[in-house]
């Protein structure tokens, strides 16, 4: 209770003045009507606390605090733009960097793609001098096949001029020479084997005296009686001649054709040809049957006679 008659005793002297004479309110107010009236609008009363103050032109405040408003905004961009710049100097070096940048990487890459091209040129140069070598190789291997086509045809041309049998017309196989006959004729083992045995009869004698197919000069008569004489032996292997033909069939071994070309009648005295298998299988089975007469003649018997007639007569090459 103490405390609102404090705010009762210190009230200001003029409201106590105004609540003790009434009368002088009215004075005041019309007082101070008398001066609102001066203003551009007054203000309303308050019939306890007086006159209000007059409100503000809000027009000018208004324009106030667009001015305030623009002002400051020329203080801020005043104040941004320093920044703005250096945010600009700062983007525009970055972009020159990336720019330096990406200006090295194609440098690298165009010493990268010129390197490549300078590689790529000398493998094309690199390819086409092998082009040309293996086509010069293939010209000389061309040249060399012709060569060596001409060489066996030659060689094959000389077996059968030179080494011909008079009897079957090919390359002797195994050749023997007529025995007891200044003729000298040659011929393939089995060939003559098979005239001489043809004059066999049943019992194993002779029927006829042997003579040179080829000039029919007459051999020397084979006795029945054993043991006979080895130069009753109507032939003699002639090894020379078989060494000489054995050599020129062989050196066609080096002749290996893979394209074609050479005729057939080279083909078939290459390796495994059909002409050079079979002069080795009759110059083997001859050898083996003239061996076996000239090793058995002197005490060879009728029956074994009529045995090896049959052996030359299996081969029928």
């Amino acid at each position: 209770m103490g405390a609102p008659c404090m705010m009762i005793v210190e009230l200001p002297q003029i409201l106590l003045h105004f609540f003790s004479h009434p009368n002088a309110l009215i004075l005041s107010a019309s007082s101070n009507n008398s001066q609102l009236s001066k203003m551009d609008k007054p203000s309303k009363f308050h019939p306890y606390t007086g006159p209000r103050y007059p409100l503000p032109n809000h027009k000018s405040r208004l324009e106030t605090s667009s001015g305030d408003r623009h002002s400051a905004k020329r203080t801020q961009e005043k104040l941004q733009s320093p920044l703005a710049a250096a945010d600009s100097t700062d983007t525009i070096e970055k972009r020159l960097e990336r720019l330096k940048d990406r200006e090295k990487a194609l440098e690298m890459l165009e010493r990268s793609l010129s390197a490549k091209a300078e590689e790529l040129q000398e493998r094309e140069h690199y390819i086409e001098c092998m082009e040309e070598e293996i086509k010069q190789k293939i010209k000389n291997i061309s040249h060399c096949e012709s060569a060596m086509i001409d060489d066996a045809k030659k060689t094959i041309k000389f077996l059968q001029d030179t080494f011909a049998c008079s009897i079957c017309h090919d390359v002797m196989a195994y050749p023997v020479t007529v025995a007891n006959s200044n003729c000298g004729h040659s011929f393939c083992a089995l060939c003559l084997l098979k005239g001489f045995f043809s004059l066999l009869d049943e019992d194993g004698y002779w029927s006829a005296q042997l003579a040179c197919p080829t000039c029919r000069t007459a051999l020397a008569l084979i006795p029945d009686d054993t043991p006979r004489p080895a130069h009753t032996c109507p032939f003699i292997p002639n090894t020379a001649t078989d060494k000489e033909i054995t050599q020129l069939v062989d050196s066609l071994h080096q002749y290996t054709f893979d394209v074609p070309g050479p005729a057939e009648e080279i083909l078939t005295w290459l390796i495994n040809g059909g002409s050079r298998v079979k002069w080795w299988i009759r110059a083997r089975y001859g050898k083996f049957v003239a061996d076996s007469v000239i090793k058995d003649w002197a005490q060879c018997q009728r029956h074994e006679f009529l045995c090896m007639a049959k052996l030359v007569n299996v081969m029928k090459y």
